[in-house]
This record gives structure tokens, C-alpha cells and sequence, in this order.
């Protein structure tokens, strides 16, 4: 029996665009659809305003991060566009520091700038 090609014949007056210009439209559909969620999330975002530190207290975190080599989490004195606090950051110290701030992973941050900090708990590396 030999093959024959298909062939479709319209019933009404629908005609389809064809699967390439199906695929190149999803794409760009699902792409559209997640920054629209994205968006959504950004704006729906609240971050709790940490308490201030004090110098002291933020060098007594800063010593245990560094003699224990444990990340710290911190958020800074630092507003978006829309009056929201900035979101939480985590680092390592890896101990270098002067009179006007400090380096966290290799970012320079101001002492004025740091609101608070705080030590998270230890992770193995292997999970």
C-alpha cells in the first residue's frame, strides 16, 4: 500500500496559522505571562522594618561571623522607589572593615547604611 500525503480540506471558513506561528506566539505569550506574575509579586511585597542596631551590637554579629565563618543575613537603611525598606541580604565577613564601612562578598557597605544584621544558622555544604 503506498503512502499518500494528507490532505485537509476547509468546512467552514476558519483557516489555521500553522504550527510555526503558533510556536513563535506561545513563546512570546509565556514570556509576557511571567513578567506580568513577576510584577504582581514585586508590587505585593511587604518587608518587615528591622530594628535599628547599635555599632556595638552589630560588631559583636560581625566577630562571631568571622571567627565562626557563618553567613549573616542584613538589611540596610536603604528605600526603593516606593517608601518599601529594601529586601534582607546574606553575605559572608570575611574580616575587612575601616572607619567608613565594611566589605560583605566584596560589596562596600557604609556603617550608616546597615540597619540590622544577624547570624544565620550553619548549613553543611553538602545540602
Amino acid at each position: 500500500m503506498a503512502r499518500r500525503g494528507k490532505h485537509f480540506t476547509d468546512y467552514n471558513a476558519y483557516h489555521d496559522r500553522g504550527f510555526h506561528l503558533k510556536w513563535r506566539t506561545a513563546f512570546a505569550l509565556d514570556e509576557l505571562v511571567q513578567g506580568i506574575e513577576g510584577n504582581i509579586k514585586e508590587d505585593q511585597k511587604d518587608n518587615a522594618k528591622e530594628a535599628q542596631m547599635s555599632a556595638r551590637a552589630i560588631s559583636q554579629v560581625l566577630y562571631q561571623a568571622y571567627v565562626y565563618q557563618r553567613p549573616v543575613e542584613f538589611q540596610l537603611n536603604r528605600y526603593d522607589q516606593l517608601g518599601r525598606i529594601s529586601d534582607k541580604r546574606q553575605a559572608y565577613f570575611n574580616g575587612l572593615w575601616d572607619a567608613r564601612g565594611l566589605w560583605l562578598d566584596g560589596d562596600f557597605y557604609p556603617w550608616e547604611d546597615l540597619r540590622h544584621i544577624r547570624l544565620l544558622p550553619y548549613q553543611k555544604w553538602s545540602k
